[in-house]
């Protein structure tokens, strides 16, 4: 019986350990109505913009990117903490307000994932028109018949997996049934070589005005600032080392 209960206490160590460095995994979520940007609210996120005059703003408890003025990029990102699942989900509410260029490839409003290696893909949301990029500067599948601009709709990404092929369906407002379904793709330049997520506007070939109500993704991503302490787990092991040497000893003395 003692060494079934020595084994018992080795085991809760064990997983005691395990559970702090998964204590951190769950959904991140971000929502206008705080009047916070990403990067304000969560050291998750990193605002990437080349000019004050392109900073999002508030009203009405939204969050407009403009980047209107001087074509410069505005958007936020989650990049060198992200450990992205096979199911990979993001959804997030925005409504398109108007563009200048009106390119065939990009748009100023955008949502992208990268998987590492150059896999990932973007979708974007231009006038009632909703399409997943194809690489290499090109237009994948979409569609140009849904409204964008009227008012907010909700958007949700699905991956089916992590690799070149892998199918992306996209939701249009809680439907069942996917708007349409696209694959991962393979582009370094455009996807970059670490696993990232984003949202805004990422491309100087056009540019404009969007709005963004919330967006969450379930990609795991533990700052280093909050990951427990090397010496808190290394302390933890150590105890049960030193219970499994104590029943030994027991058993080297009975």
């Amino acid at each position: 019986m003692k060494s079934c209960s020595s084994c018992i206490r080795l085991l809760s160590v064990v997983v005691v350990t395990g559970s702090l460095f998964q204590a951190h995994a769950e959904i991140e979520y971000w929502s206008a109505s705080a009047g916070l940007r990403p990067d304000q609210a969560s050291t998750n996120w990193t605002y990437h913009g080349e000019s004050l005059s392109v900073r999002p703003t508030f009203y009405q408890d939204v969050m407009l990117i403009n980047s209107t003025l001087n074509q410069r990029v505005s958007y936020f990102e989650s990049a060198g903490c992200l450990d992205i699942p096979n199911n990979l989900t993001i959804e997030f509410k925005s409504r398109f307000w108007e563009r200048n260029a009106c390119a065939d490839t990009v748009s100023p409003a955008a949502v992208y994932f990268g998987l590492g290696g150059g896999l990932g893909s973007v979708l974007y949301l231009g006038h009632d028109d909703v399409w997943l990029s194809g690489g290499n500067n090109t237009r994948g599948v979409g569609v140009t018949s849904v409204d964008t601009d009227n008012t907010f709709h909700t958007y949700r990404i699905e991956l089916s997996g992590l690799t070149l092929g892998s199918a992306i369906n996209v939701y249009y407002d809680n439907s069942i049934n996917p708007l349409f379904t696209g694959s991962v793709f393979y582009d370094l330049a455009l996807n970059g070589n670490e696993e990232r997520i984003g949202f805004g506007d990422i491309t100087q070939e056009d540019s404009g005005v969007s709005k963004w109500d919330y967006l969450w993704h379930n990609a795991t991503c533990v700052p280093l600032d909050v990951v427990p302490e090397p010496t808190t787990a290394a302390l933890l092991i150590a105890g049960g080392t030193m219970l499994l040497a104590r029943r030994n000893n027991r058993k080297m003395r009975a």
